[in-house]
């Protein structure tokens, strides 16, 4: 079947699609597990209502303006018929994150450490951290906001009482900083540059206003700007000219100060008393533990030390945390919940070094790779297959129907389609390589499974196509500097989705100068195009016709190997209140500051 099928009418068919996913945890083999999560339903699935755009209704809407969307911040309230607030306040959180940050700067890094210090910062905007709702976007530093010019103008009034940690007040002037730093073409801004496409400048209208103009009205702008990483940075402290990938040097205007930093240990937070949301946060610190080993991770969760793990990186195989699970909820003390696609997991080899230079070893390797026991053996099923953008969306084939691909399909009792071992090995001899090479790939110590998919790769690669693979691992803080200067002949590993919309996959992996294309593909012309039309384009369906068509530049080039989507887990204990598992794995409904523990949560 040829990948333009799918445009013929017969496939363009309502697709399910569930924005919150969770998956029935299942154990094989001889896992000791025998999971049921019992927070979790079967996904992923899709609606057919458009993205709703931002609109505000606080403020009275001018007659040239468009009816605007917005909320004002959430602030506490006390519940009826008492005088307590809704949240239990007291008590210092034990959570664990998985390796020492290389620097606390949110500017450098992606996902990490941006994860790790967000406690310490606001964004403008962010998702409501009381509901799981993957479309509930309200107000952060801003309290509302006006949306006009046919989408391209956003104005953003800022909340008045915003301080940073020094007590300087937070004005248009931070948030134009933050923003004109993030586009700057001159710095790499990991998931934070993702704006850059489409934005055009910010200005400061008064201290408490800020106008930011797009180059032309693009869906994906306003779930960006609302994710986690998103965050606000004070200009007067960069001015100063510090050193502010050290720790001692960070300040935010967010609902924790970080108190104390232990490398390897601990990074401690401590409740900012001058918090400018009335009554939060309700906890009075934050103790993150660093654990860079499962068996760690799982004894911690085990006897109580940490209440919760931070992030879906837990250094847990999905094995590991579906039996965690069973342990945690047979003791009425805490479950693993499930989340995703969390993460993109693919090999990279660098386009810029032989043999990948050629794209016939390339789609050899896309070809011979058999997906779905690897699927089993990593993920214990919790995962759907790598087509370039996820599976089972509006903008996507179903999982069924991408198994049924070159590449993906098998044979009825489950073995690799030898029609596609045997192309691979045609396209091998194309290339000069009819014994296979030798080659090395660089693979993370821990985390994320990345290690072992490579491994159960490496051995399909060299059963079929004879292709050598040395492993060179890496610990986290050596690996991020090489990966991010393409220092490496073959290089594996995950990316995490930020919102569901294919804009993600292009802004992110595709384009020349997306941080994570990782092997430096260079984009054909047709596939820049595509993108320019597709972010533009408000109709789902030609947007759809758009993405499978870039999907067929991408299965011509191969660009990377994708593999699986995966889906994560977090384990929280019953102790933990008003937690809401996202609907990626890094848009983060949750927020430490909404988050209370009942009873009070103690370090053991």
């Amino acid at each position: 079947m040829s990948y333009h099928q799918f445009l013929k009418p017969g496939f363009l068919l309502f697709i399910p699609l569930l924005l919150v996913l969770a998956v029935i945890a299942m154990a094989c083999g001889g896992d000791a597990a025998t999971p049921t999560p019992a927070a979790t339903s079967a996904g992923p699935e899709a609606t057919e209502e458009p993205t709703p755009q931002p609109t505000s209704t606080s403020r009275p809407a001018e007659p040239e303006k468009e009816a605007a969307i917005a909320t004002a911040a959430p602030q506490p309230t006390p519940t009826p018929g008492t005088s307590e607030l809704p949240g239990k306040p007291g008590g210092v959180m034990t959570l664990m994150v998985p390796y020492t940050p290389s620097h606390f700067n949110p500017n450098r890094g992606g996902w990490l450490p941006a994860a790790w210090i967000s406690p310490m910062y606001s964004e403008l905007v962010h998702y409501n951290p009381e509901t799981a709702d993957p479309l509930d976007i309200r107000g952060d530093l801003a309290d509302t906001w006006d949306v006009t010019n046919g989408g391209k103008t956003f104005t953003f009034y800022l909340n008045e009482n915003a301080t940073w940690h020094d007590g300087t007040p937070v004005t248009a002037a931070d948030i134009v900083f933050t923003f004109e730093d993030i586009v700057n073409p001159e710095n790499s801004r990991g998931w934070r540059g993702v704006i850059r496409p489409y934005f055009e400048s910010a200005t400061a209208i008064d201290d408490h206003t800020v106008q930011v103009d797009l180059k032309y009205s693009s869906a994906a702008f306003f779930p960006y700007l609302a994710i986690d990483y998103m965050q606000m940075l004070p200009k007067h402290q960069f001015d100063k000219g510090l050193d502010l990938d050290l720790h001692e040097n960070r300040m935010g205007s967010g609902p924790f100060k970080l108190k104390s930093y232990e490398p390897d240990i601990l990074i401690e937070y401590e409740r900012n008393t001058e918090y400018w949301k009335p009554g939060l946060p309700y906890l009075d610190g934050l103790d993150m533990y660093i654990l860079t080993s499962p068996a760690s991770v799982m004894a911690a969760h085990r006897t109580g030390q940490i209440l919760m793990s931070h992030t879906m990186v837990t250094h847990m195989t999905n094995a590991e945390a579906l039996q965690l699970d069973e342990q945690m909820r047979g003791r009425g003390e805490g479950a693993v919940f499930w989340a995703g696609p969390a993460s993109h997991t693919n090999l990279f080899p660098n386009l810029q070094r032989e043999p990948f230079t050629d794209k016939s070893v390339r789609q050899a390797m896309h070809l011979a790779i058999h997906r779905q026991p690897m699927m089993q053996i990593v993920t214990r099923g919790q995962a759907t297959l790598g087509w370039p953008f996820a599976p089972n969306y509006w903008f996507s084939p179903t999982n069924d129907e991408v198994a049924q691909l070159p590449g993906y399909r098998q044979t009825a009792d489950g073995e690799k389609h030898p029609d596609d071992i045997a192309e691979a090995q045609r396209l091998m001899e194309v290339a000069g390589f009819p014994n296979g090479f030798k080659t090395t790939v660089m693979v993370p110590a821990g985390g994320l499974d990345v290690k072992e998919f490579a491994q159960v790769a490496a051995d399909q690669l060299q059963r079929a196509l004879n292709i050598e693979i040395v492993f060179d691992v890496q610990q986290q803080a050596a690996l991020a500097p090489r990966r991010d200067s393409r220092d490496f002949e073959f290089y594996a590993g995950s990316q995490g989705l930020l919102i569901i919309d294919p804009e993600d996959m292009y802004s992110r992996m595709y384009l020349e100068e997306a941080f994570s294309n990782y092997g430096q593909w260079v984009p054909t012309p047709r596939f820049v195009e595509l993108f320019d039309e597709q972010s533009r384009e408000q109709d789902r369906d030609r947007r759809r016709e758009l993405t499978f068509e870039a999907a067929e530049i991408f299965f011509d080039e191969v660009p990377n190997i994708p593999l699986y989507y995966v889906i994560r887990p977090m384990f929280i204990s019953t102790t933990v209140q008003n937690f809401n598992i996202s609907p990626t794995a890094y848009s983060q409904n949750y927020k430490m500051e909404h988050i209370w523990c009942d009873p009070e949560c103690a370090p053991q």
